[in-house]
């Protein structure tokens, strides 16, 4: 089977491809079949990683869109329509059987029913029953293989802490570095421009009404999982359901850069120009900036990998220094704005390394922070870097980074400082709601200070620390997450 999933993406692709062309010509569509299979995360899953589901998944999904499509031209078809809603049943119970959140695109045929049928609801009830029997067949088969091998149909594999729904974090699924779609899949954003296009012309809309909000609940669901970031990942591999949305869209965008290349052949010819100049320039900017710095050598015969390779990520460099991941920039200056650190923090906040645990044996890991972890110290205000931690340096302090677990119950605080001093610690939500944890003093050499968070008011996801104290000067060396609630009985004892 592993070698037939390449095959499988290439037919999810060229799904993706014939829904495209029923909205565009050939030249945007298979434009933008090959943007999203080229430059998208499903490439990774259809060569690198075939034993995962998630290229199956998308054939499963886009067999959905063009079966309902394809349901949908035939409405008033008689019996041959019904048969087309019952493929599109079945396309989904597909899609269910690799994913069982993939049960919420159908919300896509039920837009196009509601769309084809309008003002004609008789003739809408045997479709429908068509479509609904055969997509009951992936859920019913399911349910009787948990039911053998659980005991029960509704038993949830990975336990019942494995998605926490309302701890879900859909922005960081999307923008974090680290499991987020934009940033291994900048290309996605072409899809964003053929969305408001699309809304905008009117075109289409129960189709897209219908795929968006199907898309959000998938989202909603992947990013509600304990590894919401996909864990050992690479890009947003939940996501590769939105395969056919992503190039239907992307299409739209496609074709009108097409008519406004067409319209302006000088602009066009300027933008082919500059277009051709950037990759060399980039690198050369970078080669150049890197001899300044003695990270590129003189008077050596360099290979083009050390020439140009070098020379280019040295011009990232500089990018990722002042601005972080430019897939992500919406979401940065949301996060700039918000937590008052510099654009390029929001990569090593959103890093999803602290405070885990394992939804198989309930055990908690990683659950310490050192303060002299470099990624730490930058996403700190208020507080500058020793080799031991981070100094308050002001009276008002905080401390932004990602949690996987929501819950916690106690706070410890290791810390030192030269005269005794006190320290008010809290939390402070996305919202700006703050709660206090409570107040510590901190001596020279004094044991980790234990501070009750109450029930609540923790989460996963950012999190802001906040530190207060009207003498400054304290040196903060580690912080510990506990908590001490039962969960019942793990998975694996």
């Amino acid at each position: 089977m592993l070698t037939a999933t390449p095959l499988l993406a290439a037919l999810a692709l060229y799904c993706g491809y014939r829904i495209a062309r029923r909205f565009v010509d050939d030249a945007p569509a298979a434009l933008a079949t090959a943007l999203i299979g080229l430059c998208g995360n499903l490439l990774a899953y259809a060569t690198v990683m075939p034993s995962y589901s998630h290229a199956y998944a998308a054939l499963g999904v886009s067999l959905v869109f063009l079966a309902s499509l394809r349901a949908s031209e035939q409405a008033s078809a008689g019996p041959e329509s019904r048969g087309r809603w019952a493929l599109a049943g079945l396309a989904l119970s597909f899609a269910i059987l690799q994913r069982a959140p993939c049960v919420v695109f159908g919300l896509v045929p039920a837009a196009l029913l509601w769309s084809s049928f309008r003002g004609r609801w008789r003739a809408a009830i045997w479709p429908a029953l068509s479509f609904l029997l055969a997509a009951s067949i992936g859920p019913l088969l399911q349910l009787s293989v948990y039911r053998y091998l659980y005991g029960s149909p509704w038993v949830q594999p990975q336990g019942p802490h494995y998605l926490q729904l309302a701890h879900a974090h859909p922005w960081l699924a999307l923008f974090a570095p680290h499991g987020g779609l934009f940033p291994t899949s900048p290309v996605a954003w072409l899809a964003v421009v053929g969305a408001c296009l699309l809304a905008r012309s009117g075109r289409s809309r129960p189709l897209l009404l219908g795929a968006l909000f199907a898309a959000f609940l998938d989202l909603y669901i992947a990013s509600s999982a304990l590894d919401w970031d996909g864990a050992a990942t690479y890009g947003a591999r939940r996501l590769t359901t939105w395969t056919p949305l992503l190039i239907w869209l992307t299409a739209f965008a496609c074709a009108r850069l097409r008519d406004l290349l067409v319209a302006h052949p000088g602009a066009a010819r300027v933008g082919l120009a500059l277009l051709a100049l950037a990759p060399a320039a980039f690198g050369n900017i970078g080669a150049v900036w890197g001899l300044s710095r003695s990270q590129m050598p003189l008077s050596l015969g360099l290979t083009q990998s050390r020439l140009y390779g070098t020379g280019t990520a040295l011009a990232w460099s500089l990018v990722d220094d002042r601005l972080g991941t430019l897939a992500s920039l919406p979401a940065a200056l949301v996060f700039c704005l918000r937590y008052g650190l510099p654009l390029s923090a929001f990569v090593e906040a959103t890093d999803p390394s602290w405070y885990n645990r394992n939804y198989r044996t309930l055990l908690l890991s990683r659950n310490d922070l050192p303060l002299s972890t470099a990624s730490l110290q930058h996403s700190a205000r208020g507080m500058y870097a020793v080799p031991s931690g981070l100094v308050l340096g002001s009276p008002h302090a905080s401390l932004v980074f990602s949690t996987i677990w929501p819950h916690a119950t106690r706070l410890q605080l290791q810390a030192s400082a030269a005269r005794c001093t006190r320290v008010r610690v809290g939390r402070r939500s996305f919202w700006g709601v703050t709660t206090w944890y409570g107040e510590t003093p901190i001596h020279c050499s004094d044991p980790p200070a234990d501070l009750a968070i109450p029930p609540g008011t923790f989460d996963s996801g950012l999190t802001e620390l906040l530190f207060e104290t009207d003498d400054p000067g304290a040196t903060l060396h580690k912080l510990i997450l506990l908590d001490d609630a039962s969960y019942g009985p793990p998975i694996d004892p």
